[in-house]
């Protein structure tokens, strides 16, 4: 990174909703609408067309009703469930790694599904993808139809490896170890504090509204605000090739 763009990382702020689907409606009105408070539609939602192999009809419409217009949606999958050979991860996160265990042409095919569902309903060209459960198990560029992929630790180019930034991460999910959520933030403030060119990036899930995380977050989000931080996207923070 050159001093520009650290300079712009430093003063950026990601907000992004993983697991958008219908059956955490409920969850994610209330997160939303109190995170528009704050940011306005300065954030980002990774939506699930098919949330463990449903089909939601006029399901994801009502997400988009609910978000409102956020200023960036990402697919976060197709279904959010990985079927055939579940691994550690898959029993840490109740099966949430839908990518493990399948090939690269198996990989696209769910993503394409999931981005051309997605795009008729938005009515706009969706550019990222942020893995299941973080799990990608292929290379950003071998991904065609994406510009970049959002990781724990960066966003990816998907047309040119040479390109990527660095992200600090607020995760509070960790499927079935609820206690893990101390671990998620703590991890947050020390790749922020040690990383100079790191990107803030607070991540919301359905869970942390229902295990009584949602003050804590926002808190946290206030804090980041409050540092000088301003709230993008991360089709934003790619070069203007990229998005």
């Amino acid at each position: 990174m050159n001093d520009a763009q650290t300079s712009q990382a430093n003063s950026s702020l990601l907000v992004v909703f993983h697991d958008v689907a219908p059956v955490f409606e409920g969850e994610l009105a209330r997160a939303i609408a109190a995170v528009r408070r704050i940011v306005g539609s300065r954030f980002s939602c990774a939506a699930v067309p098919r949330w463990h192999g449903e089909r939601p009809g006029q399901g994801i419409a009502r997400m988009l009703e609910i978000a409102g217009e956020c200023d960036e949606w990402l697919v976060h999958g197709l279904t959010h469930r990985r079927e055939h050979s579940p691994g550690l991860v898959s029993r840490l996160t109740n099966r949430s790694d839908e990518f493990g265990g399948l090939t690269l042409a198996e990989i696209q095919q769910h993503i394409d599904a999931a981005k051309d569902e997605l795009e008729t309903v938005c009515g706009s060209k969706v550019h990222g993808l942020v893995p299941p459960a973080w799990q990608l198990p292929v290379a950003a560029v071998q991904l065609q139809r994406l510009s970049y992929v959002m990781g724990f630790r960066r966003l990816e180019s998907c047309r040119d490896g040479a390109i990527d930034r660095r992200l600090a991460t607020w995760s509070y999910d960790w499927g079935w170890l609820k206690s893990a959520a101390w671990a998620g933030h703590a991890m947050g403030v020390a790749a922020w504090k040690l990383t100079s060119d790191a990107i803030p990036c607070v991540v919301i899930h359905p869970a942390d509204v229902a295990r009584g995380w949602l003050p804590f977050i926002l808190k946290q989000i206030e804090r980041l605000l409050d540092s000088g931080c301003r709230p993008t996207t991360p089709g934003a923070l790619m070069t203007p090739e990229e998005t």
